[in-house]
């Protein structure tokens, strides 16, 4: 039985503890509520004490709230709080996530503004307690005033109150009195009984003011838990198991005990009342565990003893989780204290260790406000009920002005009636709403604003009348402001320069969640609708759409440019565009809309579209591609491509208006890096890819993020190969794209491919390496299991059964299945609801092949808990005997194949095209791996090198350092194994600069040993490429001249350092250099000894006046090379300066900075004393700040830099990255554990091979 007053509550139904109570009470040793009235004169607060009568019980009736959730004053607070700590204060977290103790605020002075930052302050940090406050000097009226302004107040059903204000709970202790805590611990050890006020309400309590009128100095105080972090700390499947049990919460123990002691009760009866077991906040969106122990019968449906189960398992999760809970200490009577609470989010219970014979009274007061009736939010939207769904949106923009940065609009929606309603819900950020006019049919109705909600960004359209699904369509007009944004969201303006003139180009970006910072709509995924936009303009400009111009209307020195209405779709793929811009064109081969070509444009700022030809002489090629495998035709009447001066991502794919960042489109081959041409191509058709899979057919929501992004990659590269099969293209996945999403899903930090989602900030983290580079990585799993023809037919299939509509994961395995006969479904649901990935560990043991999967860990340390999840593996072997594996898969944890001949050849995952690392024995790995792999394809070289190495670091000492550093020089030094395969030495140079950059610290013998090494594995093929002519039509060998070379001179290989200053003086006199050397040339000059200030400014000058396409990008990256510690200073400098380093390229500064062990203290030292800059800069972007604290910490390698950035960023704001913040924190301390797991055996082996 569990502790508390459950056991208290429980005994009652003993009849033999029943009667020992009975006999305590009746002997005065619990005294009576009444009795105390006789203690008035003693007490220094008697107003607040109870009345003998209880307050009539009349007043206890109607006690609901049915608009709680609407009208909760948290929606108008300020999430600055700049009201609430208005003045010089004190403030105290008791812990990271729960409480705060304040001093220097005075509640009784708060304007309601303050009150609301109050509400808000609560509703984040779930308690606050206020110090020395005036609040019980003022009276038992104002405390209840104060109490009503955040909702009705609760009057307790058999608690004794104040003889004229009954929804004062008093609580009180004579002084000397220990009776209680004798009973209480007649039958139990401890009196801890954690619940949220009258549970048993159908609307329980939101807010709990608790204010000390007398109190001992110690003891007696509250304790708090955090049902938010008891809801995140339990698994996925437990949280959706949880989220489906309702539980039955009941007073009967309450009223029994009141009946024992006399007490008149407002209400007699005992009632049964329902809540979920997992509830929604109705204004931050939170989920919460939400049960009281003393008051929760049982689990809805489920047998007791199931029942019990499972409450006494979240009794014991809560109860031995001291990590979310604080302790509350009232301090005494002179302290003043009023705490606060908010019983959504929180469970508190009482803390019975005062003396049992203490001389100071306990007196206490409690005011509770009604909250809403609980409710869990699994639509991942609460914004927009579904009583009206948009049917179609014409949007008009108007009077833009470039100077205030303003516009004004009009939006006129047709909705479908969907339920019976007089509310229409609309979404709106940084928007001024105007008139507001509705009409159904020919009648028109009035329409007013009643309600906004700016923190969840929405507002409320109350109708004068309820509307029914039999009325048609509601049209509503609404009148807007809105504000040309200038950071790279919703609609945004570019400058960029004309013959030395600044000028400016405006266009959208709504992906995920920023139409509603243009205009209002139901900004979600699924609520599809067409679209006619009508756009007011100067003449000069050319203005753009997702479809073709209907019509133009001059009107003076302007004009009104109407597009035709767009297919149904989703708000966040609307666009459009205008400035002065020129394009080219080409068509298709097969014939579309109207039976004709397809025309493609790509558009341009003047002066830029020569350099649109590559991308031109593709995209119709690739319209062509996938019109093909798809089985359905490109449904639009064109589609352009734009290229934008700023922009956040790589490209955005909005339907028959593709935007992109100028270096993911144009591409010049005279001037630009040729590893510019492969993203060119690669981003090209990953958004031409999306005009079907994303647009046509549609995520449901923003959960499956990855069905849009996964694919899109996936297909975006087999899009490549078909055109470019010479470049090898996925290869280069296997060592970036695989590679990446390996790393990043090998962290405990890390997430699932489907990830619930709320709130936006949560949305844009999810545009990260899991959904893109894993959620393809599956993709490619899955497809190379099923066979590339069987897995498009199924796509297809998917594509034209939802087209026009949303979809989920389960409708793309349904389609699959149905054309490959396989149960996809079962083999993908690990992958893809479940965080991490396995190691295939294959050792030979007396004669069997024994393969076991384990979770991977980068780190290591899996723990049992980690380690719950069986992945359906695919095998892909490949060897002299493999067909006696009997099995092409594998979904247990161990599989033993009986008497497995492995004489000569044997490998697992064959072209690294399952999602796996693979272990092998080392006697496997040493001769029946290592003997062939100068004949394996360049994936399986890449696959064989990343394995041995993260396996390095995942800290198992069968397979240390020493493993990866012995396959090196078998590779490379011993015998030239490797070859000239790009990806591969790509792979390679990636694992040897992890190692220099984690084992270059204070050891500078090691430092340099570690040096040393690396350039021998360097030197030999530099030395070679240096004297070869490579054909510029051969992208692999001109990036593998140029990557080693560029690592040769990092090493300070002389022959090569010679020839990069031999170019940097070419450059400095004419600019020319070859393109693809340019990176290797700036690099090598700035990482040398000697690199002086005019070589800084070089380079700094192809930031500011780049003389290339793709200048800014190769420059700053360079930049983050440099080896003096004073010029990095002057570098560092300049990523707070938006006039030398636009904040959308900071991170290729900051990334390579992070990666120089020799200047990143001073960039993590330029961070912390210019933080309040680089978050006003980056953070109205939040894409833009998450991906600069991503590429710029995860590389450092010390416990000490661990605790230091999560010390700095303790008391900050890091919603929109926290993710990332807890990833990178995972890769330090994975680095510093590394360090200190191998740093002794590294050097040893470097010192034995003479390194």
């Amino acid at each position: 039985m569990a502790p508390g007053y459950k056991v208290f509550f429980s005994e009652l139904d003993n009849p033999q503890h029943y009667a020992e109570l009975k006999e305590s009470i009746k002997a005065g040793k619990i005294t009576d509520a009444k009795e105390t009235v006789s203690e008035r004169s003693k007490l220094l607060y008697p107003e607040y004490l109870v009345s003998a009568t209880p307050a009539d019980s009349k007043a206890y009736n109607n006690q609901k709230n049915p608009d709680g959730a609407k009208n909760d004053k948290g929606h108008l607070g300020d999430p600055e709080f700049k009201s609430l700590f208005n003045k010089a204060h004190k403030k105290f977290d008791l812990s990271p996530n729960l409480g705060t103790e304040i001093d220097g605020i005075q509640l009784s002075e708060l304007d309601d503004q303050g009150k609301n930052d109050l509400a808000l302050f609560l509703e984040t940090r779930g308690l606050a307690i206020f110090r020395n406050q005036d609040f019980r000097d003022k009276g038992p009226e104002f405390a209840v005033n104060f109490g009503k302004y955040f909702g009705p107040l609760h009057i307790h059903p058999v608690a004794y109150s104040t003889e004229k204000h009954p929804e004062l709970f008093v609580t009180f202790r004579k002084a000397g009195d220990g009776s209680r805590y004798n009973e209480q611990f007649r039958h139990t050890t401890s009196t801890i009984a954690w619940h949220s006020d009258v549970s048993f309400e159908e609307y329980p309590s939101s807010f709990s003011i608790f204010v000390a009128l007398e109190a001992p100095e110690s003891g007696g105080d509250t304790l708090f838990l955090d049902g938010r972090e008891a809801y995140k700390r339990l698994s996925p499947p437990m949280q959706k198991f949880l989220e489906g049990l309702t539980v039955i919460h009941s007073n009967y123990g309450q009223n029994k005990f009141a009946a024992l002691r006399n007490q008149v009760a407002r209400i007699k009866a005992d009632y049964f009342t329902e809540h979920p077991l997992v509830r929604t906040h109705p204004v931050t969106g939170e989920k919460s565990l939400f049960f009281s122990r003393i008051f929760v019968q049982k689990v809805k449906g489920l047998k007791q003893t199931e029942s019990d189960a499972i409450l006494n398992f979240l009794e014991d999760h809560v109860n031995n989780n001291p990590e979310i809970q604080v302790r509350a200490a009232h301090k005494g009577t002179d302290s003043r204290s009023v705490i606060l609470w908010d019983n959504r989010i929180l469970m508190h219970s009482h803390c019975n260790d005062f003396l049992q014979h203490e001389t100071t009274a306990r007196h206490h007061f409690r005011v509770t406000c009604i909250g809403e009736k609980p409710y869990l939010d699994n639509s991942e939207s609460s914004s927009t009920p579904p009583h009206l769904k948009p049917r179609h949106y014409d949007v008009s923009v108007f009077d833009l002005d470039l100077e205030s940065d303003s516009y004004n609009g009009e939006v006129v929606i047709d909705l479908d009636i969907v339920e019976e309603t007089d509310e229409l819900h609309l979404h709106y950020r940084d928007l001024e709403i105007g008139d507001i006019k509705a009409s159904v049919g020919d009648r028109v109705i009035d329409a007013t604003v009643s309600d906004r909600f700016p923190k969840k960004e929405y507002f409320v359209i109350k109708l004068a009348e309820k509307v029914v699904p039999e009325s048609s369509t509601v049209q509503v007009s609404v009148g807007f402001k809105g504000v040309i944004q200038s950071n790279m969201a919703g609609m945004y303006k570019s400058s960029y320069k004309d013959n030395g003139q600044t000028k400016y180009m405006i266009s959208t970006q709504f992906e995920a969640t920023d139409a509603r910072r243009t205009f209002p709509c139901m900004d979600e995924p699924a609520l599809k609708a067409t679209f006619v936009v009508n756009i007011t303009s100067d003449n000069a400009y050319t203005v753009l759409g997702n479809t073709p111009v209907e019509k133009v209307q001059e009107k003076g020195d302007q004009k009104i440019t109407s597009f035709q209405k767009t297919p149904v779709m989703s708000t966040y793929l609307l666009a459009w565009a205008l400035g002065e811009f020129e394009f080219i064109e080409g068509f298709t081969e097969e014939k579309y809309y109207n039976d004709k070509p397809l025309p493609v444009r790509i558009y341009t700022t003047n002066g830029y579209s020569k350099d649109a030809e590559f991308a031109l002489s593709l995209a119709p090629k690739i319209v062509d591609y996938f019109s093909k495998i798809f089985e359905h035709k490109y449904p639009l009447p064109k589609l352009d491509l734009l290229a934008v001066h700023a922009f956040s991502h790589n490209a955005m794919e909005n339907w028959g208006l593709i935007t992109y960042r100028s270096t993911a489109l144009l591409y010049n081959p005279s001037t630009s890096d040729p590893e510019y041409k492969q993203k060119v191509a690669y981003v090209v058709a990953h958004e031409i890819a999306h005009q079907w899979f994303g647009n046509l057919v549609t995520m449901q929501w923003w959960d499956e993020l990855w069905l849009n992004e996964g694919f899109a990659t996936w297909v975006g590269y087999a899009a490549v190969d078909y055109l470019f099969p010479e470049w090898d293209i996925f290869s280069a996945f296997v060592s970036t794209s695989l590679q990446t999403a390996l790393k990043l899903d090998g962290l405990r930090n890390s997430h699932p491919i489907k990830v619930p989602v709320v709130n936006a900030s949560e949305i844009d983290q999810l545009f990260d390496q899991i959904s893109y580079l894993k959620g393809a990585s599956t993709i490619l799993m899955l497809s190379a299991y099923l066979g590339t023809g069987t897995f498009l037919k199924g796509v297809a299939h998917y594509l034209n059964v939802n087209k026009y509509g949303n979809a989920t994961s389960l409708a793309l395995w349904k389609s699959l299945s149905e054309t490959s006969g396989q149960p996809v479904g079962e083999m993908m649901e690990s992958w893809i609801t479940k965080i991490g990935f396995p190691v295939i560990q294959v050792t030979h043991e007396n004669g069997d092949l024994v393969l076991k999967q384990t979770r991977f860990l980068n780190g290591g340390g899996v723990k049992p808990e980690d380690d719950e999840t069986i992945w359906w593996v695919p095998l892909n072997a490949d060897g002299d005997n493999v067909e006696s594996l009997g099995r092409d898969s594998i979904d247990q944890k161990e599989t033993t194949v009986k008497n497995f001949n492995l004489d000569g050849f044997f490998k697992l995952n064959q072209d690294s095209q399952t999602v796996v690392r693979v272990d092998y024995s080392q006697e496997i790995l040493s001769n029946h791996i290592l003997p062939y792999f100068k004949k394996f394809s360049s994936k399986d070289k890449v696959g064989v090198i990343a394995d041995v190495a993260s396996i390095a670091i995942s800290g198992d000492e069968k397979t240390d350092t020493i493993t990866f550093l012995n396959l090196v020089k078998s590779i490379v030094l011993d015998e030239d194994l490797i070859g000239e395969s790009y990806v591969a030495w790509l792979e390679l140079c990636s694992r040897l600069s992890a190692l220099k950059t984690t084992f270059s610290g204070e050891d500078k013998d090691l430092s340099e040993r570690i040096t040393h090494f690396i350039r021998s594995v360097y030197s030999k093929l530099a030395i070679k490429l240096l004297s070869e002519e490579v054909d510029a039509n051969d992208v692999l060998k001109t990036k593998l001249k140029a990557h080693i070379l560029n690592s040769a001179a990092t090493y300070q290989v002389p022959e090569v350092k010679q020839l990069a200053h031999s170019y940097f003086g070419s450059w400095k006199q004419s600019k020319t250099i070859d393109p693809a050397l340019r990176y290797f040339t700036f690099s090598s000059v700035l990482s040398s000894p000697d690199v002086t200030e005019d070589d800084v400014k070089v380079v700094l000058d192809e930031v500011i006046n780049p003389s290339a396409l793709d200048s800014r990008e190769v420059a700053l990256s360079a930049l983050g090379n440099i080896s003096s510690k004073e010029l990095a200073k002057k570098i560092i400098a300049t990523l707070i300066d938006i006039n030398v380093v636009p904040v959308m390229d900071a991170h290729f500064l900051a990334g390579n900075l992070s990666k120089n062990t020799a200047v990143r203290d001073i960039l993590w030292d330029f961070i912390k004393d210019n933080y309040n800059t680089i978050y006003k800069l980056m953070s109205t972007n939040m894409v833009v700040l998450d991906r600069f604290i991503r590429f710029t910490l995860g590389n450092y390698q010390s416990e000490a830099m661990a605790e230091d950035v999560e010390n700095f960023f303790k008391d900050k704001d890091v919603n929109g990255f926290e993710r990332s913040l807890s990833q990178v924190l995972d890769y330090i301390r994975i680095n510093a554990a590394w360090f200190k797991k191998d740093q002794d055996r590294v050097k040893q082996w470097l010192t034995e091979h003479d390194f």
